[in-house]
């Protein structure tokens, strides 16, 4: 991983995920993306497990079959733009594109991710309305003073 890219196992968990750990999965998908739309243009690749989750110096394509996809792209990103629409606004969804790559028979969902000229704040169920960014390989929510001040010198 760096500033530009993430990886993530999965969109929705495998097919025993219980429905919080999958909500859980996917706030985290959700952090990342708000993270490049208020930071940087970025990418983030779903069905890669990253060095940090495995114990391993190497990357591990998962491929998101993992989580039961079967071939459907369309219904796949749908499912995850509906998604990204409904916690950051239509506005936010037109700076995503979502394409898939195969890589020794699995396939990749690869999300890019354009920078926002405006700030963008992620709504998911109980977690209220954030922003976060990017610095590093680190995605977060700043503080309400680190926000002001971010937001002053990037939009």
């Amino acid at each position: 991983e760096t500033f530009e890219i993430e990886f993530k196992a999965s969109f929705s968990g495998k097919s025993s995920t219980t429905k919080l750990e999958k909500k859980n999965i996917r706030y985290q998908i959700l952090k990342e993306i708000t993270g490049f739309l208020n930071t940087n243009d970025g990418v983030l690749l779903i069905g890669v497990i990253d060095q940090k989750n495995r114990g391993s110096d190497e990357l591990k394509v998962c491929g998101i079959e993992i989580e039961g996809f079967v071939g459907d792209e369309d219904k796949y990103s749908l499912k995850l733009m509906n998604l990204i629409s409904d916690t950051m606004g239509a506005a936010a969804a037109s700076l995503i594109n979502i394409s898939f790559e195969k890589y020794d028979g699995k396939t990749i969902c690869r999300v890019e991710c354009q920078k926002s000229s405006t700030e963008v704040y992620c709504k998911f169920k109980e977690h209220g309305e954030l922003p976060f960014v990017r610095y590093g390989t680190v995605t977060k929510s700043p503080s309400h003073k680190e926000w002001d001040d971010w937001r002053k010198n990037r939009f």
